[in-house]
């Protein structure tokens, strides 16, 4: 991901979530550099009419932050319009792949127990280790606790 992909991934934050991120961090999330597209492949004719100028279609983001040898998935998201195709598994897949063979030991995340990602997280191994109360912000104002998870990777 990089400064050019911004419109899409704000455009997607909003649509994907009740209390988004806003432009200036996911700005400061860029230059942390570990921040991640994920496309797909329009070979699919029932793809091919969102733009058939291009082969690929960006469905989702990562951002990510290296800590002494662990990673924090700070932010996974796949665009609402392409959920429920196994492309959240398959991209997140891909990142425990990519951070095990770079040699990272454990990938850490906190989530909202109500986020339906938090079925995706546990059927690819990820654990609860404790939660954190009255962490994310709700529509009704009260507090929504964060579940703590981690994966081992090595």
């Amino acid at each position: 991901m990089d400064a050019s992909d911004l419109p899409w991934v704000l455009a997607t934050e909003q649509k994907a979530y009740a209390f988004p991120w806003s432009q200036r961090v996911f700005e400061l999330a860029l230059d942390q550099g570990c921040n991640y597209l994920f496309l797909s492949d329009l070979s699919d004719k029932e793809d091919q009419g969102r733009n058939a100028q291009r082969p690929w279609q960006a469905v989702g983001y990562a951002v990510a932050r290296a800590v002494v040898d662990e990673m924090e998935l700070l932010n996974f998201c796949i665009h609402p319009d392409w959920q429920r195709r196994g492309l959240g598994q398959a991209s997140l897949s891909a990142l425990l792949t990519r951070w095990r063979g770079q040699g990272w030991m454990r990938v850490l995340l906190e989530v909202r127990p109500s986020n339906p990602a938090m079925d995706l997280y546990k059927k690819l191994g990820f654990t609860q280790d404790g939660l954190r109360p009255g962490y994310y912000p709700t529509s009704t104002g009260e507090k929504e606790s964060a579940c703590l998870m981690s994966f081992q990777l090595n």
